[in-house]
């Protein structure tokens, strides 16, 4: 839904910005699948990779603020343009907080012990599973701008809820039942948390999207 300027060089920044969100996707999105990978296979390598290639979606944070101010400065813009530009800013926020805690998951995946935690596990990479289908829906949606898709992954998110609080209960159980487990049962726990705020994030990028095309919030319709 970007629209043609006379001015060719507001094109460009303009595109440019929108390559720069849709780019921070696209690792936000590795990210999350690598964390996905390296949980189900207890994989330290992976792992390490995941905390190893943060800082590049931090610079490219970095120079989508730059690129807002710039436009901001430059131009003055009005109406969809202005919209796009402030929703750029906090749609860079909720990618560089997926990949964030992508890797907080990668290092609690480095200090899992091998007690087998079999069913909260599947659950987790349910949950994972679920987010990452969010993800890719909504950066689908940001690319094409399609506010239908924006409210299909807002609604997704209840599902990420549901398999949560069936994670606590489970989890609960087992650390109750069998001590041995607490410590990797705790790390668990706080992955799995990690894995709803995600939910949370994609579902504010949708929002952010909504607001995009309409000019309106979205409220859960």
């Amino acid at each position: 839904m970007l629209r043609a300027h006379t001015v060719k060089s507001y094109d460009e920044q303009m595109e440019k910005l929108n390559s720069r969100i849709l780019e921070m996707g696209a690792r936000a999105r590795t990210q999350l699948a690598r964390s996905l990978e390296a949980l189900s296979r207890r994989d330290h390598t992976i792992a390490q990779e995941i905390v190893r290639d943060e800082p590049g979606i931090d610079a490219l944070r970095e120079e989508v603020d730059q690129l807002t101010v710039g436009i901001l400065a430059m131009r003055q813009p009005m109406a969809i343009d202005l919209r796009i530009i402030v929703t750029s800013l906090k749609t860079a926020s909720e990618l560089e907080r997926i990949a964030d805690r992508a890797a907080g998951i990668a290092g609690h995946v480095m200090q899992l012990n091998c007690i087998p935690l079999r069913e909260p596990v599947e659950l987790i990479l349910q949950m994972a599973a679920h987010t990452l289908r969010m993800l890719d829906k909504v950066l689908e949606a940001y690319r094409t701008m399609d506010v239908d898709d924006a409210v299909e992954v807002w609604h997704m998110d209840e599902e990420t809820d549901r398999i949560y609080q069936a994670l606590l209960q489970q989890l609960q159980h087992v650390m109750q039942e069998e001590s041995g487990t607490i410590n990797d049962g705790m790390r668990l726990l706080v992955a799995a948390k990690s894995y709803e705020r995600i939910g949370d994030h994609v579902q504010n990028i949708a929002e952010h999207l909504y607001y995009i095309v309409t000019g309106d919030t979205y409220c859960g319709r």
